[in-house]
């Protein structure tokens, strides 16, 4: 009797258990466990045409905005260091420029701020300057396909 009522009690407790976990089973889990905040599959990205005009206007704003802002105009990845994603940032720009030198403008920015872009497969870091110096440098071989440019002849 003990026996059969332990086991009564064992399916009880087991069966919703295994219902649930049927259930989160099917469910789609997040790609980002991030409390608040789901990710959820986006349009593809458009970047902007080469010339198209856009105004860089950031008056300390924090240094993920103008990421932000560049990523989806260029469609580009980015990471950000944590401690230099709330960095100030101040670009004041009177006048539009074209999305083609906006690559050039944001470097420069991130150049003024002492920070810099590490190559990434998929994505480019912003780390600090100081820290780029010990990255590894990618090198490439015969195997790889590339093919040093060639020098221009001298003509006496």
């Amino acid at each position: 009797m003990k026996t059969t009522a332990l086991l009564i009690l064992a399916c009880a407790l087991i069966a919703p258990r295994a219902a649930l976990a049927e259930k989160e089973k099917d469910e789609p889990k997040p790609s980002v466990a991030k409390p608040g905040r789901l990710l959820t599959k986006q349009p593809a990205c458009r970047p902007l045409a080469e010339d198209e005009l856009v105004r860089l206007d950031f008056d300390g704003a924090p240094l993920h905005d103008l990421v932000a802002e560049v990523g989806r105009a260029l469609c580009k990845n980015f990471v950000i260091e944590p401690g230099l994603a709330h960095q100030p940032v101040v670009v004041v720009s009177a006048l539009e420029l074209r999305a083609g030198a906006l690559w050039s403008a944001f470097l420069s920015i991130l150049s003024a701020n002492d920070l810099t872009l590490v190559d990434r497969p998929g994505y480019a870091a912003i780390v600090p300057a100081s820290d780029a110096t010990r990255e590894t440098v990618p090198t490439y071989g015969p195997r790889d396909g590339y093919t040093a440019p060639s020098l221009p002849s001298r003509r006496n």
